[in-house]
């Protein structure tokens, strides 16, 4: 299937790559630091101690050597689930909303983050973190990139989806 990305909406695309870059960058470091650590823990804590260390040890090295591996397996963000399915199979997300979440320590605001929930036909679900100022330029644009999906959140399209995915389609 053809994607309905043109130059008017390449704006809306890179954000979504870019919050996708970060959030690659995120599960990049913390597989490092998981190998790294895991690797100290098995080789240098080990003797010293139980196996309850060794356990936890193999635990993150093999947790992080599968982060890492799924890092470099979709290094290019064309290579993400969410950007294939946006353009090979928009047919796939049936449901779009967003939540923008405000930081307010002691009253005084001091930052908007927004999450954006993309709900699959097969149940599984893919979430972005955006810039508050972002999203409703990428909301516009995914409603002409998907319009067949069902947009914006209410408990009774929850409800919907839980009983069947298709059921939010247009």
């Amino acid at each position: 299937m053809k994607h309905h990305f043109n130059n008017q909406n390449t704006y809306e695309l890179d954000c979504i790559k870019n919050a996708l870059r970060i959030d690659r960058n995120l599960q990049l470091i913390f597989g490092i630091i998981a190998v790294l650590f895991g690797g100290w823990l098995l080789l240098f804590v080990f003797k010293r101690f139980s196996w309850i260390f060794a356990a936890l040890a193999l635990v993150m090295l093999f947790s992080g050597i599968r982060l890492l591996y799924d890092v470099f397996r979709f290094w290019k963000m064309e290579q993400t689930y969410l950007i294939r399915l946006l353009f090979y199979q928009p047919q796939e997300i049936v449901w779009v909303y967003s939540i923008v979440t405000e930081k307010l320590p002691f009253g005084v605001a001091l930052s908007k983050k927004g999450t954006m929930y993309f709900k699959l036909l097969n149940g599984d679900e893919i979430t972005i973190k955006l810039d508050d100022k972002e999203m409703p330029l990428i909301s516009k644009c995914l409603h002409e990139v998907l319009p067949h999906a069902t947009f914006g959140y209410s408990k009774e399209k929850e409800q919907w989806y839980m009983a069947n995915p298709a059921m939010l389609l247009k």
